[in-house]
C-alpha cells in the first residue's frame, strides 16, 4: 500500500502545479493528499505510522521545490524525555519537521487545523487543548511516564516575520514542573513560502538543550526570556547566512 500511495502522490505533481499557479493554499493540498493513508492503515505502532508518514511526505518537497537544510540535528539524540520549542513560519514547516521530528511525540494542535493537525492524527500523536484549563494533574507528568516528547510552537500561531512574536509561558511552567530539557529548533523559510510554486530555501538550526533541573515556578520569566534571546539571536544569523549568500549571487 506505501508504494502505491507514494506512486500517486508522484501522480498528483501536475495537480499540485496547476493549483499552486491558481494560488491555491498549500494547507488543503497536504490535507487531500493526508487524509486517504489513515484508514487504509493496518494500525501499525506509533514509531511505524511515524516513518511511514515521512516517507510519503517527504517527495513533497520534489514537487514544492523546497531545498530542506538542518544543522545540529545530533543535539535531539536524547533517550529521556524532552520538550522541543520552536518558531512557526508557514504550512512548509511540515515538511521541515519530518526531518526531525522524533518519535512519540505530543502534539499541542487541533485536530481540524488543516495539514498539522492531520498529519499529526495519523501519527496517532496525542493531542492537547491548550485552552482546555481544567486539564487533569497527570498530563503534567505524562511526559516522564510514558517516554513522549512534546514539540511546541512557542509563539502559538504562524509568524512569517524576522522578530519573535511574546511566547506563551504554558510551555515553560510544564517544562519545570517535569524537570524536561529543552532542545531549541529555530526555523527560517524563504519570505513568500507557500504562495507560488518555485525554489524555497527551509533551514532549521536545532540547538544543544537547555537544563532545567532544580528551576521552580519563579525562574519560568528569565527562562523564558533566555530562550527567546537565544532563538532571536539564531534567527538573524540563519537569516543572516540565507540571504546574505543569496544577495552576494545576485
Amino acid at each position: 500500500f506505501t508504494l502505491i500511495y507514494i506512486l500517486f502522490i508522484y501522480l498528483f505533481k501536475t495537480f499540485l502545479f496547476i493549483s499552486c499557479c491558481m494560488n491555491t493554499p498549500n494547507k488543503y493540498l497536504y490535507g487531500v493528499l493526508l487524509f486517504p493513508h489513515k484508514p487504509a492503515s493496518p494500525a501499525p505502532r506509533p514509531s511505524s505510522l511515524h516513518r511511514i508518514l515521512c516517507l510519503c511526505i517527504l517527495p513533497l518537497k520534489y514537487f514544492y521545490g523546497l531545498r530542506l537544510t538542518v544543522q545540529g540535528s545530533e543535539n535531539l539524540n536524547i533517550k529521556e524525555p524532552y520538550m522541543i520549542v520552536s518558531n512557526h513560519q508557514s504550512y512548509l514547516d511540515l515538511l521541515g519537521m519530518m526531518e526531525v521530528l522524533p518519535d512519540r511525540c505530543i502534539a499541542f494542535a487541533l485536530l481540524y487545523m488543516g495539514p498539522v493537525g492531520l498529519s499529526c492524527w495519523c501519527c496517532n500523536f496525542i493531542f492537547i487543548d491548550r485552552k482546555k484549563r481544567t486539564s487533569p494533574p497527570l498530563l503534567f507528568s505524562l511526559p516522564l511516564l510514558v517516554q513522549l516528547r512534546v514539540w511546541v510552537y512557542l509563539e502559538g500561531t504562524r509568524n512569517p516575520k524576522d522578530t519573535m512574536l511574546p511566547f506563551k509561558r504554558e510551555a515553560f511552567h510544564l517544562a519545570v514542573k517535569t524537570q524536561v530539557n529543552l532542545p531549541i529548533v529555530n526555523i527560517k523559510s524563504v519570505e513568500g513560502a507557500g504562495a507560488q510554486f518555485y525554489c524555497w530555501n527551509w533551514t532549521s538550526r536545532i540547538l544543544p538543550r537547555i537544563e532545567t533541573q532544580g528551576l521552580g515556578p519563579k525562574d519560568v520569566p528569565e527562562l523564558a526570556e533566555n530562550v527567546c534571546k537565544t532563538m532571536q539571536e539564531t534567527f538573524d544569523e540563519i537569516s543572516s547566512e540565507v540571504y546574505g549568500k543569496k544577495k552576494v549571487k545576485e
